[in-house]
């Protein structure tokens, strides 16, 4: 004679996965173990998991919806690909000093000389809409 069998309703693992409580603690509030559920409710795993992030992506439209800039600009990035445009103008100085490079293990030594350049630079970061 086995343990007896539980009945778990897929509707209230679905609500708690998407409360965002994590399977683990599902389980725990069940009364069963986590293997349980991975292997017998996957799709109410999943569900769940998909009804919490869309809540979050709810709130946050509301909320940048409201006139929240800071979230506009994020969301703009994130949903429709903006980005910000950078300019930039400097003067970039690359200086090598004069190196001794051992080649050979044999403990040849060669000396290796470069020269000072000095660099204008101005770069931009085109904006894509």
């Amino acid at each position: 004679m086995g343990r007896p069998r539980l009945n778990i309703d897929k509707t209230e693992v679905e609500k708690l996965i998407g409360l965002g409580c994590t399977v683990q603690e599902v389980a725990n509030f069940l009364g069963c173990s986590k293997r349980t559920l991975e292997r017998g409710f996957v799709a109410s795993i999943k569900k769940g998991r998909e009804c919490v992030i869309i809540s979050i992506k709810k709130k946050q439209y509301d909320v940048a919806m409201s006139g929240n800039p800071a979230l506009l600009i994020w969301l703009g990035k994130i949903i429709v690909g903006q980005k910000e445009k950078i300019e930039t103008e400097g003067k970039i100085e690359l200086t090598i000093i004069t190196k001794i490079v051992d080649l050979t293990k044999s403990g040849k030594k060669v000396e290796v000389k470069s020269k000072r350049k000095s660099v204008n630079r101005k770069s931009k970061a085109v904006s894509k809409n």
